[in-house]
């Protein structure tokens, strides 16, 4: 009988615990402002990812760029986190896209003109670079709350799954939800 109640007491305690793990980790992502406050976060398969200043992050660990070049506007968003044994990080863009506030545009793969992609990277000690891609079949969104181009500023929402880039591991996936940002942007 004790056997038995102790193992329903810790099946009750991991349920318990599981359940609050997004929870705390949505806590710790940015709040959803429209203010240029210079903020990204998401959850990466339910783990907080925000970016920082560590070793490998460089000097800009988050950036945006959107701007008329080539005939089309583009926008970049990156964003890198890293520590001494690892570096990840989130890249958004669009491809030819101008963009409106209240816009959703769909993130399916790079190289399409009027859509976006993401990808989502690491990269270990081991020096291995790992790649996750949105593709035609893995796809995500990118929502345009605010965009002021006087100000240069935009702010927004995005999710997105994505399979290893090389093809290798397609079943692999990661995804990104809960993302936001809120950004003035160069051009």
């Amino acid at each position: 009988m004790l056997k038995r109640s102790m193992i329903l007491f810790l099946l009750v305690a991991l349920v318990s615990f599981h359940c609050r793990k997004p929870e705390r980790e949505l806590k710790k992502l940015p709040e959803l402002t429209q203010t240029g406050a210079g903020t990204l976060g998401c959850l990466v398969n339910g783990d907080a990812f925000l970016p920082g200043n560590g070793p490998y992050s460089g000097n800009a660990p988050l950036s945006c760029v959107y701007e008329f070049t080539n005939g089309g506007y583009y926008l970049k968003l990156s964003a890198s986190d890293s520590t001494l044994k690892y570096l990840e990080g989130i890249h958004i863009y669009t491809n030819t896209l101008l963009l409106h506030e209240g816009e959703t545009v769909p993130l399916e793969g790079f190289g399409k003109a009027g859509v976006g992609a993401a990808e989502y990277f690491t990269m270990g000690t081991d020096s291995k670079y790992h790649e996750y891609t949105t593709t035609p079949d893995v796809t995500g969104e990118l929502h345009i709350m605010k965009l002021d181009e006087a100000a240069q500023l935009i702010s927004g929402t995005f999710w997105f799954d994505a399979v290893f880039a090389d093809g290798i591991y397609k079943s692999e996936k990661i995804h990104v939800r809960e993302g936001r940002f809120d950004m003035h942007y160069s051009n």
